[in-house]
């Protein structure tokens, strides 16, 4: 029974964050730039994540990556955001929008 609650609080709470994040996808034709960072200070290493998304919320691209440096979450998400835009550089897709 406990497990069952937890499983059904968890997914309440990921259907919740899907109807908050409904419509905000891009207009048109644009890409939008998804980016976060995750640092775990004990490890002396930080990941960041990209994805990009079309007006459909299609998946474009995505890029998971471990930089071997320690920063502060400040610095590790402006890091994350330059990983994402070299990301779509190389991608050769034109990003519109940048979250």
């Amino acid at each position: 029974m406990l497990v069952w609650s937890l499983w059904r609080d968890w997914w309440e709470h990921t259907i919740q964050l899907e109807e908050v994040f409904v419509g905000r996808h891009p207009p048109g034709e644009d890409l939008k730039l998804n980016v976060d960072a995750v640092v775990r200070s004990d490890s002396g290493f930080f990941g960041v994540g990209a994805i990009i998304r079309d007006a459909q919320g299609v998946v474009r691209a995505c890029l998971a990556k471990k930089i071997l440096e320690a920063h502060s979450p400040f610095v590790a998400e402006c890091q994350a955001s330059r990983e994402g835009l070299e990301f779509a550089r190389t991608c050769n897709l034109r990003v519109d929008w940048i979250e």
